[in-house]
């Protein structure tokens, strides 16, 4: 007849199985992305205000990050516009530092990396935007989802950005995120 203490002598490993982390719940550390390239796309339907105008556009954010050296991402940034009666097509390339403060526009804008997300976000003249991509693990290496967002200050009535040609107030009546697409790629 077995003992007690051999019984639970056998069951240890059983239980040391069960509590230990599964690999899709431990941090993506930021060098494990160090060369790679994420490509980003999310697609969103927004209500905006121009004066006394109000119009539905559907935005397409395409984002193409790389991880370099010294905590630096290359970014190359396209945001096609489908607007009633007009489509328009920016480009955007710069670099960022990550977990740093740059001015921007009508504010500042950050790129932090905290708890398997990298988040960028930039101020407006009232309010901010957020854009997260969230890393986790899986069997096939590291995968990503993204969202883009808008942020209210407190106090403030509404969230208002601007033309960047015109410097003309544009303010943000509501948004819902339609898709994202997120792909990690490591060479």
């Amino acid at each position: 007849m077995r003992s007690l203490r051999t019984t639970a002598l056998c069951l240890l490993p059983l239980l040391a199985a069960t509590m230990t982390t599964p690999a899709s719940a431990q941090e993506v550390k930021l060098d494990e992305l160090r060369g790679a390239t994420i490509s980003v796309t999310v697609t969103r339907s927004i209500r905006l205000q121009r004066g006394d105008r109000r119009d539905v556009e559907l935005l397409e954010d395409m984002i193409d990050l790389t991880f370099g050296p010294d905590s630096v991402a290359q970014l190359a940034q396209a945001r096609k516009t489908i607007g009633p009666g007009r489509s328009r097509l920016f480009r955007k390339s710069y670099t960022a530092k990550i977990d740093s403060v740059r001015t921007a526009r009508a504010g500042y804008a950050a790129l932090v990396y905290l708890n398997s997300t990298l988040t960028w976000m930039r101020t407006l003249s009232k309010g901010a935007r957020k854009f997260e991509i969230k890393f986790t693990r899986s069997p096939d290496g590291l995968t990503c989802t993204a969202r883009r967002l808008w942020m209210q200050e407190i106090g403030a009535d509404s969230i208002v950005s601007q033309n960047p040609r015109t410097k003309a107030p544009i303010v943000i009546v509501s948004e819902r995120q339609v898709s994202q697409t997120c792909r990690v790629t490591k060479p």
